[in-house]
């Protein structure tokens, strides 16, 4: 429980029924994409996330991208594996706990303590911190992030707040 005052549940229930309904939402809509498009929705949230490079990556001139894979150590810091090779520290921001990533094609989403959510486009060479709206001033831990694609997402913190976006993290909003 989180000192200071709460604010009141959305309409239409409890922040857990609110977080039950988004992450629903999230389950129906990767269902309606995998009728529509035919191919199996891997859903963009662990502890650890590998990704395979896209045939897009690569061209002429160009190698393909080496496969990274993305986890949390256990000092709670952002880490990558490229080809294989050993995990390095890529995000440690002073008194950052970090407890979600989640991969999207090139797009890297990184969340923790303090409502703390960061965001990569480039595949982890350049970072920036995005705000979430808040309707309190609690600042709860994000324990889950998950994109079903390129536009649509959620982030899910300790608390049962749920924030939505749904033009590739360019805006969230709260439920």
């Amino acid at each position: 429980m989180t000192s200071g005052t709460a604010a009141a549940p959305p309409e239409g229930g409890s922040r857990e029924q609110t977080r039950a309904q988004a992450m629903r939402t999230m389950e129906e809509r990767r269902a309606a994409a995998k009728r529509m498009t035919g191919e199996r929705m891997t859903g963009a949230f662990s502890m650890e996330k590998s990704r395979q490079a896209s045939p897009r990556t690569a061209g002429p001139g160009r190698t393909a991208a080496a496969p990274a894979r993305w986890r949390i150590s256990a000092n709670d810091e952002l880490q990558r594996a490229v080809e294989g090779g050993e995990w390095q520290t890529v995000l440690s921001p002073a008194n950052v706990r970090f407890h979600a990533v989640a991969v999207m094609g090139e797009n890297v989403w990184a969340g923790g303590s303090q409502a703390s959510l960061f965001h990569s486009g480039d595949d982890g060479a350049s970072w920036e911190q995005v705000k979430l709206p808040r309707r309190d001033l609690s600042a709860p831990t994000i324990t889950r992030i998950e994109f079903e694609d390129a536009l649509h997402g959620a982030v899910v913190a300790d608390d049962g707040t749920a924030w939505l976006t749904s033009d590739g993290g360019r805006s969230w909003v709260e439920r």
